[in-house]
């Protein structure tokens, strides 16, 4: 495997060793995490906020993709191969929000459910919280990739 392809395999798959390594560490350290009922319903207050207006901001995004599809600069990224992986990880970061968005409101509208065990409800939304935060960064560089690579 050369460098390249390496670099490559690493940034595809770090938001995913790191929402294993955050569910990992829910399971391990699940006594630990209580929340108040009053703190866990400001949490998902905020993370409902943070989640609609991220899915906001990258669907926005990829629509302006998608407006400059006839750009010098699109048919560039496609030469260079990197246009699908571009839409992908804007993609994912998308999904991942939408996501943990349905988990919040859920849990908003049911609470914690019963017939879940503690520590899997902690490793789940740990992994949820963090592969959405490591995609959203992955998606930020990527972006200032294209950015400073006029």
């Amino acid at each position: 495997m050369n460098r390249n392809s390496l670099g490559k395999w690493v940034e595809i798959s770090w938001p995913w060793l790191a929402a294993i390594a955050a569910g990992t560490s829910g399971l391990i350290l699940n006594q630990r995490v209580h929340l108040t009922p009053e703190i866990t319903a400001k949490l998902l207050d905020k993370f409902v906020d943070v989640c609609a207006i991220s899915v906001g901001f990258w669907s926005t995004a990829l629509a302006l993709l998608l407006a400059l599809e006839e750009r010098r600069t699109v048919e560039v990224l496609r030469q260079a191969g990197i246009y699908t992986r571009i839409v992908e990880f804007f993609l994912t970061t998308v999904y991942s929000y939408f996501l943990l968005l349905v988990c919040c409101l859920v849990t908003i509208a049911v609470g914690h459910p019963t017939w879940i065990r503690h520590d899997i409800y902690v490793a789940a939304w740990a992994s949820i919280l963090v592969f959405s935060a490591s995609a959203t960064l992955r998606s930020f560089l990527l972006l200032g990739k294209l950015l400073k690579a006029k």
